[in-house]
């Protein structure tokens, strides 16, 4: 949908003028910052994701780069800067390819993410059924008699319940099935705890992974409607 605002008002936006004085003291980092607190203020202003591509572009961001260079061209279609915009997202996609082995490693990120998808939900059913046999249960971390039960007929021990099956910022949750029959332990998946301030792009960032790789982990992610304590999964970089 076109921005419903012109870029001279975009521009005078606190948080862009901020971020362009970051970039005339070479500071680049507080740029980024700054034009992403302007995208939160407002998602539709297309001069902070024309700023933000050739930002990232400068960082070889590639996938971010091109995310940005695509928003701007549907927030303004007519801009006398679309061209220019088309032409560096063919060079950035140009560039990504240099690097990456684009047909095998999507198909192969896509078969990874159905399959956390539904490890993800069955985690889900499972948290469910603790949370339903745990009365009372808060906040608090249940004491180390409630962390853990044992399975019916097979005695297998289930996932221990703690801050971590809540998806808090940073943690580990354990994927379901703990050991196998040949006692090895599957890999765990992490899960971010969405705050105040936080952005597809700054979590990528704070974790060190592509923003396309974490968007594509979260199909479902919409960057206009994220929302404090939101779960968002961290795929392995």
């Amino acid at each position: 949908m076109p921005s419903s605002q012109g870029p001279d008002d975009e521009q005078k936006e606190p948080y862009f003028l901020t971020g362009k004085a970051r970039e005339n003291t070479l500071d680049f980092k507080g740029a980024i910052e700054a034009f992403e607190k302007a995208l939160e203020a407002n998602p539709q202003n297309a001069s902070a994701h024309f700023e933000l591509g050739l930002r990232y572009e400068k960082e070889t961001d590639y996938s971010a780069a091109i995310y940005h260079f695509e928003r701007f061209l549907k927030l303004r279609p007519d801009s006398d800067r679309a061209q220019l915009v088309k032409d560096r997202i063919t060079q950035n996609k140009m560039e990504l390819s240099k690097t990456t082995v684009f047909g095998p490693l999507t198909q192969n990120l896509t078969r990874e993410f159905e399959k956390l998808a539904e490890e993800n939900k069955q985690l889900r059913a499972e948290l469910e059924k603790l949370r339903a046999s745990q009365s009372g249960f808060a906040e608090q971390v249940p004491g180390p008699a409630h962390q853990t039960r044992q399975a019916g007929a097979s005695g297998a021990r289930q996932p221990t319940v703690g801050p971590a099956d809540f998806g808090q910022s940073g943690t580990v949750v354990p994927r379901p099935g703990g050991a196998g029959s040949g006692g090895e332990i599957r890999p765990a998946l992490r899960l971010h705890a969405v705050k105040a301030g936080d952005t597809p792009t700054s979590i990528a960032r704070k974790y060190g992974i592509k923003l396309d790789v974490l968007m594509a982990a979260n199909p479902t992610l919409d960057p206009k409607r994220m929302k404090v304590g939101q779960s968002v999964r961290i795929p392995s970089p």
